[in-house]
């Protein structure tokens, strides 16, 4: 039994895990995890499968469930102030603190860079039925706010069942995002290694001259050759 896994929302059938984000409340709304979906490991959550880590470790509980950036425990962005069950998933409301990343962070999702959430939990309870494991009881660690996911089992809307269409879509929503965003200089050099990542897929529907030089000739100077440089050396040894 692994002690740590994660596991993203699908949103890649056009599921809208992101339900509300309230700039001015600085509250986002949606679902860290869906109920009845198989995902690439073959693992489906089931209901209830949260209800005793809710209880003990909730907002009514112990208060010690926390929204991260990336599933990294040194990037806290707030604890939801209701995380609960109901017939889609698990659903939370969630206000994000007022720091630069959790000023990036909702910048992000209102602009729809981000738009799911991946759960770090321990499996409790489970069993094998056909081709699929179902998560009966489940150990919520931690929900996150994630770009691309690092585990090739989670479910995201990232890379995985774009088309070409959909993959110069997502280039050009995150080189149009970079262009005009005030985010922090991190923030925009992740994300301008993401359209790395998404240019490399296009590739195998385009093959390598349909792919420009780095996205954007004027996101900010491109944070000038150098970071351009950094993100190609950062990708090849990725």
């Amino acid at each position: 039994m692994k002690l740590y896994e994660y596991k993203a929302v699908d949103v890649s059938d056009g599921f809208k895990a992101v339900k509300d984000v309230d700039m001015t409340g600085r509250i986002i709304t949606g679902y860290a995890a869906v109920f009845g979906n198989k995902d690439l490991g073959g693992d489906i959550i089931e209901p209830g499968a949260f209800l005793k880590t809710l209880k003990e470790r909730g907002p009514k509980g112990k208060n010690r469930i926390t929204f991260l950036n990336q599933h990294d425990t040194w990037q806290p962005q707030g604890k939801p102030t209701i995380l609960k069950e109901d017939g889609t998933g698990l659903y939370h409301e969630t206000p994000v603190v007022n720091t630069t990343l959790g000023n990036d962070t909702l910048k992000l999702f209102d602009a729809g860079i981000l738009d799911s959430f991946s759960i770090g939990y321990r499996t409790l309870n489970e069993s094998r039925q056909g081709n699929a494991n179902h998560l009966k009881e489940l150990h919520l660690y931690e929900y996150s706010s994630v770009t691309f996911p690092m585990n090739e089992q989670a479910v995201y809307t990232g890379t995985k069942g774009l088309n070409k269409d959909k993959l110069e879509r997502r280039i050009k929503q995150l080189e149009k995002f970079c262009d005009n965003t005030d985010c922090t200089d991190e923030t925009i050099e992740m994300l301008l290694i993401h359209i790395k990542q998404l240019q490399q897929e296009l590739i195998e529907f385009t093959g390598p001259e349909a792919i420009a030089t780095p996205p954007g000739n004027d996101i900010k100077a491109v944070k000038s050759v150098l970071l351009v440089e950094s993100i190609n050396n950062y990708i090849n040894n990725f």
